[in-house]
C-alpha cells in the first residue's frame, strides 16, 4: 500500500507492504509534480533580489540601481515606479525588462509576498512586503510594497507613535509600549520636579543621599558646623556671611589718627575725627565723619563740627576709589539755626553777630543779605525785573539805587561810564545812551555804513546827521538803523573834494 508525506502528500512507494508491485512512474511523478506546483503557488517569500529601486526608472538596460551596477539576469524589486502597477520583481537584461517568473502572473501574487534584498547603499540588508490586499490583476492593480525588516523599518507607521505623553498617570503596568513610556516619563517628572522628564535635576538623588541629615538626633554643635563657611574665617556662628564680613562689621565705626588725610578715608562708616586735618573743612576738628562709598569710582563725605552747629559735605570721583577726577570742594549745609534769629526784621527785632537770609519774594525778586555785626549789612545781592533797591547802611537809613534791567550793573551818581574818543558814548544813571562820532565822506559817494561804538542793549530811538560843508546842494539821510550800526545816504555832492559827517545818536 504506498505512503504519502506528511507535509506535502506526496506519493511514495511502501517497502513493507508493495513488495514486488508495480507503479507507474510517469503517473507518479506527474501527480507529485502537480501537488509541489501547487503548494509553491502558495508561498509567501519568494527568492531574494539583487537591489530595490529608491525612484522612478526606465524598466530596461543594465543601469545602476542604488549604487549597484546590474548585469544580466539579475532579480529587481521595482517598488517606486510612477505608476503603481507597474511595480513587482523584474529580471533585469540589456533590452527591455520581464517580470521574474515567479511573480509573473496573477495567480503568484498575493497581500504577504516577501522579498529580501541582498545589495544597496540604501536598501542592503532591507526586507519588504507587499501590501496590497484584495484581488490581484497583473498590469492594473497598484502593488505597493513597505518595508518590513532591516535598518528603518521601525517606523512610527510599523511600531506606533514613539511620542510619549509624560501627563498620563500610571493606573497600572500593563499597556502598549508608547503608553508605558508615557507613564514611565510622568514618574521621572514627579521625582525630578522638572517640567519634562528628560531635564536632569541639579542635585542627584545619590548626592542628595550624602548630603541628607542622619537620622540620629542632631546637637546644637552638629546644626552650626552644617552653617557654610565664607572666605575660610571659620564655621558655625563665626563664619562670614556677607562677602566676608560680620554682621557686625557692615558699620565701621573708629577713631582717626590727627593730621590723617581725609582723601584717603574710603570705607563706608563713621569715624571719629582728630585735629589737624589735611583735606578736611574748617572747624570740625574732634567731630564725627560720615563715609558713603557703596561700590564703584563714586563715594561722599559728611563732617559734623564739634559742639557746634556746621555740616559740611563734598562728593567726588577720586583716584582713591579708581576714578579719574578729583574730590568735589567742601560745602557748608545750612539748617535752622543759620537763619535769622529772630527770623523777622523789624523795629524791635536784632541780628545776631553773623548770620545770612535769603529770601524768595513774589515774581522773580530775590533778594540774598549777610550780616557781619548787629543791625549792619557788609554784603548784599538781588536781581528784580525792575524797581528800586533798598540797602542798609550802618546807621539803619536807607540809600536808593536803580538796577539796570535784565539784571545789569546797579548805577550810581559817579558810577556812569563814558568814552571821550573822537566816537564816544556816554552811559546815564537812567540808562540812557548817548553816542556821537564823525565820519569822512569821499566826492561821489552814494552811501556810507558804520558801526556804533558800542551796541544800544535795547534799542536806538533817534539819530541826527550833518555835513560839515557850506555848500548848500550836500544832503545826507539816515537810511538804515540798527542797535549796533548806521547807514547814511547821500544825495548831490558837488565838487571834488572830501566832506566830514558828524552824527549823533540816542537809546538805551
Amino acid at each position: 500500500m504506498p505512503l504519502f508525506t506528511t507535509v506535502w502528500n506526496l506519493l511514495k512507494k511502501n517497502p513493507a507492504t508493495d513488495g514486488n508491485d508495480i507503479f507507474n512512474i510517469q503517473t507518479m511523478l506527474n501527480d507529485n509534480w502537480d501537488k509541489l506546483d501547487a503548494v509553491l503557488g502558495m508561498k509567501a517569500v519568494n527568492a531574494d533580489v539583487r537591489v530595490a529601486t529608491a525612484g522612478n526608472i526606465d524598466l530596461s538596460g543594465l543601469q545602476t540601481i542604488d549604487g549597484v551596477t546590474l548585469t544580466a539576469g539579475d532579480r529587481v524589486l521595482v517598488k517606486d515606479q510612477a505608476t503603481d502597477s507597474d511595480n513587482g520583481i523584474y529580471i533585469a537584461t540589456a533590452d527591455a525588462w520581464a517580470r521574474s517568473p515567479d511573480a509573473d502572473t496573477t495567480a503568484k501574487l498575493a497581500a504577504g509576498l516577501f522579498v529580501h534584498v541582498k545589495e544597496g547603499n540604501a536598501n542592503v540588508g532591507t526586507g519588504w512586503i507587499l501590501a496590497t490586499t484584495g484581488t490581484i490583476t497583473l498590469g492594473s492593480t497598484s502593488l505597493i510594497f513597505v518595508q518590513k525588516t532591516g535598518a528603518g523599518a521601525a517606523t512610527d507607521a510599523v511600531v506606533g507613535s514613539r511620542t510619549i505623553d509624560d501627563s498620563i498617570i500610571a493606573s497600572s503596568g500593563a499597556d502598549t509600549p508608547t503608553r508605558l513610556w508615557s507613564k514611565l516619563g510622568n514618574m521621572i517628572k514627579a521625582i525630578t520636579g522638572k517640567a519634562n522628564w528628560w531635564t536632569p535635576p541639579a542635585t542627584s538623588i545619590e548626592a542628595l543621599n550624602t548630603n541628607k541629615l542622619n537620622a540620629t538626633a542632631y546637637t546644637a554643635a552638629d546644626v552650626l558646623a552644617k552653617i557654610k563657611t565664607v572666605d575660610g574665617a571659620g564655621s558655625g556662628l563665626d563664619a562670614d556671611t556677607i562677602d566676608g564680613l560680620h554682621l557686625t562689621d557692615l558699620t565701621v565705626s573708629k577713631s582717626l589718627l590727627s593730621g590723617i588725610d581725609l582723601n584717603t578715608v574710603t570705607a563706608t562708616g563713621i569715624y571719629r575725627l582728630g585735629d589737624n586735618l589735611v583735606n578736611g573743612p574748617s572747624g570740625v576738628d574732634y567731630g564725627q565723619l560720615l563715609v558713603l562709598h557703596g561700590g564703584g569710582d563714586t563715594i561722599a563725605q559728611m563732617a559734623f563740627s564739634f559742639g557746634g552747629i556746621d555740616v559740611y559735605s563734598r562728593a567726588g570721583n577720586p583716584a582713591q576709589v579708581g576714578g579719574n577726577g578729583g574730590w568735589g570742594s567742601w560745602n557748608r549745609i545750612w539748617n535752622s539755626a543759620r537763619l535769622p534769629n529772630p527770623a523777622r526784621t523789624d523795629a524791635t527785632n536784632t541780628f545776631t553777630d553773623f548770620q545770612r537770609i535769603q529770601r524768595s519774594l513774589s515774581g522773580s525778586n530775590q533778594l540774598f543779605a549777610e550780616w557781619n555785626a548787629p543791625d549792619k549789612i557788609t554784603y548784599q545781592w538781588i536781581i528784580e525785573t525792575s524797581g528800586n533797591l533798598s540797602l542798609w547802611n550802618s546807621t539803619n537809613s536807607v540809600v536808593a539805587a536803580r538796577f539796570a534791567p535784565n539784571g545789569g550793573n546797579a548805577w550810581t551818581s559817579g558810577n556812569n561810564p563814558a568814552n571821550f574818543d573822537y566816537n564816544g558814548y556816554q552811559k546815564l544813571a537812567s540808562g540812557l545812551i548817548i553816542q556821537y562820532g564823525s565820519a569822512t565822506v569821499g566826492s561821489n559817494t552814494v552811501r556810507i555804513s558804520n558801526p556804533f561804538p558800542i551796541t544800544f542793549p535795547n534799542g536806538v530811538r533817534s539819530m541826527v546827521v550833518t555835513m560839515g560843508t557850506t555848500v548848500n546842494s550836500d544832503t545826507a539821510v539816515v537810511s538804515n538803523l540798527t542797535n549796533s550800526s548806521y547807514e547814511v545816504t547821500f544825495g548831490t555832492l558837488s565838487g571834488t573834494t572830501t566832506r566830514t559827517l558828524r552824527w549823533m545818536a540816542m537809546g538805551f
